[in-house]
């Protein structure tokens, strides 16, 4: 089964986007499925979702910056959400693209809290998966 979300909220609600961060356009050189993961302003936003919890909660996910064809540097973003036991974080990490087993360029994030990765993949808009939860991400901002 799929449990995407789409995401029908156009602009975050319990979340900002931090004033603080440097984001960086990707080359001409780099390669047009590594920058699509840019969008058109290094900005994403969603709402987790998972078939085992009712609601979903909001994220962004930040390209700051795609380093070449096999790395990018990331911020994510996610508010309080008690009912998920999720608290508040800011966290920059190193995404390696790489391509799945299903043929899919994937952007492939080590999650530090939990000891896991999250993958971001592109068809048309972003979406992601960590553990069984699921993201739709869309272009934000202009």
């Amino acid at each position: 089964m799929d449990y995407r979300y789409a995401c029908t909220q156009k602009a975050p609600v319990k979340i900002k986007v931090p004033r603080d961060i440097t984001i960086i356009r990707p080359p001409a050189c780099i390669p047009s499925g590594i920058s699509e993961f840019f969008g058109r302003t290094g900005v994403w936003y969603g709402r987790w979702k998972s078939p085992q919890v009712k609601g979903g909660y909001e994220a962004l996910l930040i390209v700051r910056e795609i380093k070449n064809a096999s790395e990018a540097q990331i911020v994510y973003v996610v508010p309080d959400y008690p009912e998920w036991y999720a608290s508040a974080l800011q966290w920059e990490s190193t995404g390696t693209f790489t391509t799945r087993s299903d043929w899919k360029l994937v952007l492939r994030v080590p999650y530090s809290p939990s000891a896991t990765t999250i993958d971001f993949w592109m068809e048309g808009i972003m979406y992601g998966r960590y553990l069984r939860c699921d993201i739709t991400l869309n272009p934000f901002g202009s």
